[in-house]
């Protein structure tokens, strides 16, 4: 196999068939109880932001295990050189990962250890929502929390109130409010802000 480009400029690629066999991976995992989770641009893109994806980068419990589970299903192991996490070399003792090539040969799966990434996660979920809210219209919508889970409404009315929603104390605040709700403990309002005061 050839040098290869390790971006994409979308999800659907020349087509929709694309788009489906990028993400065979996740129709493997399930059948094998692999839990997992879709990371970085792939994404960012799922929710509509404006983002070109690299390799599907995918979190895991253990990259070998998960590995294994595809090398099964018809995918390779991809040994070329530098591992690369979007464009930016990485040294594998500090950010180990498998690297696979679907079946097809389209599309280059990166399994990362979902404990490796747990504190940087928080930090890059506040740069995700951060992102998301704002470039992707819908969720500057009210009626959008409809579309959520209960106890994350409102998460979702406060960021449209204006809090600052990538601190510790916001995500202190955001836990203790989710979980009056879950117990029928707090009712939904335009912004909780005036609960801490």
């Amino acid at each position: 196999m050839g040098f290869r480009l390790n971006y994409h400029l979308s999800t659907g690629g020349s087509g929709e068939s694309h788009a489906k066999t990028r993400y065979n991976v996740c129709q493997v995992f399930p059948d094998h109880q692999v839990p997992h989770v879709i990371w970085l641009e792939d994404a960012l893109a799922y929710y509509g932001a404006p983002t070109c994806v690299f390799d599907l980068f995918i979190l895991v419990q253990d990259i070998d295990l998960a590995a294994d589970v595809l090398v099964k299903a018809g995918w390779t192991f991809d040994m070329h050189e530098p591992p690369l996490i979007g464009n930016a070399k990485v040294d594998l003792v500090d950010f180990p990962q498998q690297r696979l090539i679907s079946p097809n040969g389209r599309t280059r799966t990166i399994l990362l250890p979902a404990t490796d990434w747990k504190y940087h996660f928080r930090h890059w979920q506040a740069c995700q929502f951060s992102y998301l809210y704002g470039n992707v219209p819908a969720l500057n919508e009210k009626s959008f929390a409809e579309q959520m889970k209960y106890e994350h409404r409102q998460f979702h009315f406060d960021v449209l109130a204006g809090m600052e929603y990538g601190t510790l104390p916001f995500r202190r605040h955001q836990r203790a409010i989710r979980d009056a709700l879950l117990q029928g403990q707090y009712e939904l309002q335009e912004c909780s802000a005036s609960r801490d005061k």
